[in-house]
């Protein structure tokens, strides 16, 4: 089993949070629990942080059988469908979005 982590990093405008959630909850959620070959999908909101922790606004994890199957993910149609939804959120998000693929001990 192998895990994908998109980490938002940054921060969202106290007059743009309502707007950033939404859109994660009605367009782009949707479009994820659709990834082919995921296993599951969990999205995550900030809650609390250590003092020193970077800001993160959102990480969405998606777990996949082996590496296969998330290529077989990276090249939906469905992930392509997902990106210009993804590409609107980040112009509310002051930050960066990057991935990393972790395997389980």
């Amino acid at each position: 089993m192998i895990t994908r982590v998109a980490t938002f990093e940054g921060v969202v405008a106290p007059e743009n949070r309502d707007a950033f959630y939404a859109h994660v909850r009605q367009k782009l959620m949707p479009l994820w629990q659709q990834f082919p070959g995921a296993r599951e999908i969990d999205v995550h909101f900030p809650y609390a942080a250590d003092p020193m922790a970077p800001p993160v606004a959102l990480l969405l994890t998606m777990r996949f059988d082996d590496q296969a199957a998330l290529e077989v993910m990276l090249a939906s149609d469905v992930r392509a469908a997902s990106k210009p939804l993804t590409a609107e959120l980040l112009t509310m998000l002051e930050g960066r979005l990057y991935h990393h693929v972790f395997v389980g001990a």
